[in-house]
């Protein structure tokens, strides 16, 4: 699951450096699981393995008007999705929901103003502010251990596969013999 989250980011142009520390955000968030449905103290449902606010890129939540993230998400799809058929994408094709992700983020980093994010992206998400920048910092959290271990495991896998990518172009050699190495944990 890991790898292919890794491989679809990449592919929609997350910088390496994000990948990481966005997939131990989504860790938390769901757990790593599509069609997990997040109730918002306001109302308002987060979807999918990114748990992402659909209703929040509709302009006064109507869901006939999408926002302008979400306009350019579209075009840049060539299709407008009702906000019923994005829920379902996002909810149920960690694909989609990455490209989807992709696509937040370059805004995100393009109008950090626009914004409020502090010039991090990541900020958007509150699992973020809330568990992974304080755990970074090496602060206690208000999670139970379980979650906190799946976490980490989940950056640190991330951050295992995108070295091992590297290893693999800095040393342009035979890909079995690295898969070899970095698959002994001892």
């Amino acid at each position: 699951r890991i790898s292919d989250l890794v491989e679809y980011l990449q592919g929609f142009g997350v910088s390496d450096a994000l990948i990481p520390l966005l997939i131990m955000t989504a860790s938390f968030e769901s757990g790593l699981s599509n069609d997990v449905i997040g109730v918002n103290k306001n109302g308002t449902k987060d979807y999918g393995v990114y748990q992402v606010n659909v209703e929040g890129f509709y302009e006064n939540r109507d869901k006939n008007k999408p926002d302008k993230t979400l306009q350019l998400f579209f075009d840049k799809v060539g299709k407008e999705y009702k906000q019923e058929e994005l829920i379902e994408k996002i909810n149920n094709n960690e694909k989609f929901a990455s490209q989807f992700v992709a696509h937040y983020i370059e805004r995100l980093i393009d109008n950090p103003k626009s914004f409020n994010t502090k010039g991090n992206p990541l900020n958007m998400w509150s699992a973020y502010r809330d568990f992974v920048v304080p755990l970074s910092k090496g602060e206690k959290i208000d999670r139970d251990l379980k979650s906190v271990t799946n976490a980490i495991g989940a950056y640190v896998d991330t951050a295992m596969q995108l070295q091992t990518q590297q290893f693999k172009k800095i040393l342009k050699t035979d890909t079995n013999v690295v898969d070899s190495v970095s698959g002994n944990n001892g």
